[in-house]
């Protein structure tokens, strides 16, 4: 049951100890998707990861349910922004991908595919979803330590759900 009696300030309502992360935008271009919002003046702040090489390996859970869109080319591309206090995920899916965000791209064009949480606990807040039945669709590993879990929360709202587990990699994102 949702409290519609909040009293005080709202955004300090949390759910266990989970930290809004980013929204995640996916785009065919990422660079006209910049262009465009820096022509409006709405980017304050873009932040790259730093050019430390990691072992990043993912991992999809189920099969995509169509081949990757002919109308992508070209590599994938990721930037972090900041639209006022709203922070972004821009993706653009690199040609030939298959998994869930180029699956989004190809049947809906660009648009917000996923919400994305920061945990202290990776494994026990997948436990409690998988519990109520969410499905994992992705894992990514870095450095050989699982850090993100993404969860099939589209069927109402059209949302995915991604948690990051905090530590030293994910504080790149932050």
């Amino acid at each position: 049951m949702i409290n519609t009696e909040l009293s005080g300030n709202w955004t300090g309502v949390t759910e266990s100890d989970w930290q809004l992360l980013h929204l995640g935008l996916i785009v065919r271009s990422l660079d006209e998707t910049l262009a465009y919002y820096e022509s409006l003046g709405l980017i304050s702040a873009t932040h790259r990861f730093p050019r430390v090489p990691h072992d990043i390996r993912f991992t999809t859970h189920r099969q995509t349910s169509a081949p990757p869109s002919p109308h992508r080319s070209g590599p994938g591309k990721l930037r972090i922004v900041r639209m006022g206090p709203l922070p972004l995920e821009i993706i653009q899916i690199g040609e030939g991908v298959e998994d869930v965000n180029g699956e989004f791209v190809d049947r809906h064009g660009d648009g917000i595919s996923h919400i994305a949480f920061m945990v202290e606990d990776l494994e026990r807040e997948t436990e409690k979803l998988v519990g109520k039945g969410v499905e994992q669709i992705m894992t990514l590993v870095v450095d050989d330590q699982v850090t993100m879990h993404y969860f099939d929360t589209r069927a109402s709202g059209g949302l995915m759900l991604e948690l990051i587990q905090r530590n030293d990699w994910s504080l790149y994102l932050v």
